[in-house]
């Protein structure tokens, strides 16, 4: 079975390091990625199933990016920090295909991303 790929698009160290960690022992293919240009650049050579993308990102080449990801049928996982950007939440469930709100709970993530891939057909592991 393939492993399904996840690029980590998230701007803080910790964040990123702590899902990449979590990610990891859940037998996922991982990338991560800092700025939306890298996360470009990484969508392009490792074609990711998932893209987890931090909304935090301020650049203009996000919507390029998440434009880019629906080109390539992927799905994009939105982490969104705080009760300030609870009505950007909207918007991004209407472009991406889910969110989760800072703080949130690994367990929480594991599971959203299971089933994103799960309902999207990607293969998940056992």
């Amino acid at each position: 079975m393939n492993q399904p790929k996840i690029l980590i698009a998230v701007s803080d160290p910790a964040i990123r390091n702590l899902i990449f960690r979590f990610l990891t022992q859940q037998d996922y293919q991982l990338e991560t990625a800092t700025t939306s240009q890298a996360a470009i650049a990484h969508v392009n050579s490792f074609q990711p199933n998932l893209v987890i993308w931090d909304a935090a990102f301020t650049e203009a080449s996000d919507h390029d990016l998440c434009q880019l990801i629906k080109q390539q049928d992927g799905l994009i996982l939105h982490l969104i920090g705080g009760r300030q950007q609870v009505d950007r939440s909207i918007e991004f469930a209407l472009v991406g295909n889910d969110y989760l709100i800072k703080p949130f709970s690994l367990g929480e993530l594991g599971v959203r991303v299971g089933a994103l891939l799960k309902a999207s057909d990607r293969c998940i592991p056992n």
